[in-house]
């Protein structure tokens, strides 16, 4: 299964966390196929084994430009027709089968913001996102966790989701490029999911609810950036201490 990492230019630790993704991709991944970074590839990246396709931030809004990046992979490579992609703060702790990926869904996609939200933040694409699945008569299922999600290279290019892809440009905030694609493929070619609940590390969790969490038979995890400054940097430190296939240095 090919892998698609979408790389902003903001990273506030020098990409470590790509650098340990990718280390635990190869230490626990099985069936991993190729590996292409879309956006921003930094310097320790070895370019002869990870295909790079540059794509420079455009928008204002994280998840318009990561559905921008995600279409030039799309347009400009040979990635897989069926492909898996990723953020580079997901890690993986147990062995994982890659071609025997499940779908993971965590309940329903809001259809209102909530009065705490920000004026522009997570949630409100989230929103954007069931709006524009709802116009189209799709389903509104919420697939975005922090994991790998799969995408169809050939159900991506269909027209219908063409112009929806072109019309969540217009839309506050864009759209979250998973939760569209996959409602998109479950009424094009029906698929089981698997309920499950998210697991990201946020600024406020406490090393010992960090520890107790990896104790849910759970084989990947992520976390806010702040976090990865603390206490996980030692963990990911110990844990994938060698140099992965994917870094120069």
């Amino acid at each position: 299964m090919d892998i698609l990492y979408v790389i902003g230019c903001g990273s506030n630790w020098d990409n470590k966390e790509l650098r340990y993704s990718l280390r635990s991709i190869e230490r626990f991944g099985r069936n991993v196929g190729r590996v292409f970074i879309a956006g921003y590839c930094p310097d320790f990246i070895d370019q002869s084994v990870v295909t790079w396709i540059p794509c420079p931030d455009e928008y204002d809004f994280k998840h318009k430009n990561i559905l921008r990046c995600i279409e030039k992979a799309v347009a400009e490579s040979d990635i897989a027709d069926d492909f898996l992609y990723s953020s580079d703060d997901h890690f993986y702790i147990a062995e994982t089968d890659f071609d025997q990926y499940p779908i993971f869904r965590k309940g329903a996609l809001p259809s209102k913001r909530k009065p705490e939200d920000g004026e522009f933040d997570y949630n409100t694409s989230l929103v954007a996102t069931h709006k524009l699945l709802t116009a189209a008569g799709l389903t509104t299922h919420n697939f975005s966790w922090h994991g790998n999600t799969h995408f169809n290279k050939t159900l991506f290019n269909e027209p219908q989701f063409a112009a929806m892809r072109e019309l969540s440009y217009g839309l506050t905030g864009g759209v979250e490029p998973t939760c569209l694609m996959l409602n998109y493929m479950l009424a094009k070619r029906p698929f089981e999911w698997v309920q499950r609940h998210d697991r990201k590390y946020g600024d406020e969790t406490t090393r010992e609810e960090f520890f107790n969490g990896l104790d849910e038979n759970r084989e990947c995890f992520s976390c806010s950036p702040n976090v990865m400054r603390t206490y996980l940097a030692t963990y990911l430190a110990e844990q994938f201490p060698n140099k992965s296939k994917y870094e120069r240095w």
